[in-house]
């Protein structure tokens, strides 16, 4: 199959940003993970829908944790 020069660049740009996105998710967890609240289903919830789920609201989840 051909692949068109901008798909190929598409997909090397989501590889890349998606491991850097990971990484920093990494470091939120252990955080979270450090400060207990890992296990507490309400942070999770709010953590995934904030962030994982790509509504890209980072701000509400910083707003959130300062007000828990």
């Amino acid at each position: 199959m051909k692949v068109p020069k901008e798909i190929q660049e598409a997909i090397k740009i989501a590889g890349e940003s998606f491991r850097i996105a990971r990484d920093n998710e990494k470091i939120v967890r252990d955080w979270l993970d450090s400060k207990g609240y890992e296990e507490n289903d309400t942070v999770a919830d709010q953590f995934i829908d904030c962030i994982e789920c790509g509504s890209n609201c980072p701000n509400l989840f910083i707003e959130f944790l300062k007000s828990y």
